[in-house]
């Protein structure tokens, strides 16, 4: 997992929290599964009952809008 996935400060955990408990259910269970608990997408997606590719869109938007809540440090690229 990447550092981008953690606030560094600690204001920035209540956002954070926020912006998981607006996640749908499946993108929580999705994220906790693969960054929470070490699962491989294939594994995640079978304890799931969904298909392989709808486990990983599903992580990407869990990702994407974690990310949208944290600050990017300038001169940083931003990757997803």
């Amino acid at each position: 997992m990447t550092d981008a996935l953690f606030p560094k400060d600690a204001a920035d955990i209540p956002a954070a929290a926020k912006t998981v408990a607006a996640l749908s259910p499946l993108q929580k269970e999705v994220l906790n599964l693969v960054c929470g608990e070490d699962y491989s997408y294939q594994n995640a997606a079978d304890t799931l009952g969904i298909p392989l590719e709808q486990a990983k869109c599903y992580l990407l938007q869990a990702r994407l809008a974690l990310m949208g809540q944290l600050p990017r440090d300038q001169g940083q690229p931003f990757r997803p």
